[in-house]
């Protein structure tokens, strides 16, 4: 599980950096490209971040239940599961 929160983690600073980029030069195809692919990393660490909470309790957290945990009580969901286990 840690190795999950960590890779969601990265993604998600990278996915900052590559949105800034983008921002600030929206007519740059390279830097659009970069988001676009930093957004998909952040999305699969995502989705396999919610299925890992999900798995680690036997579904009594559901994959639509850890995706909402995850968007809104990240470390402290983190804290636990990294207790957990």
């Amino acid at each position: 599980m840690k190795k999950l929160f960590e890779e969601y983690e990265i993604a998600l600073i990278e996915s900052d950096k590559a949105n800034a980029a983008f921002e600030n030069e929206p007519e740059n195809a390279d830097f659009e490209k970069a988001f676009d692919a930093a957004y998909k990393k952040e999305f699969d660490a995502f989705v396999n971040l919610a299925k890992g909470i999900e798995e680690i309790t036997n579904g009594k957290i559901n994959f639509e239940t850890a995706k909402i945990m995850i968007n809104t009580r990240f470390d402290d969901l983190k804290k636990l599961v990294l207790m957990l286990g």
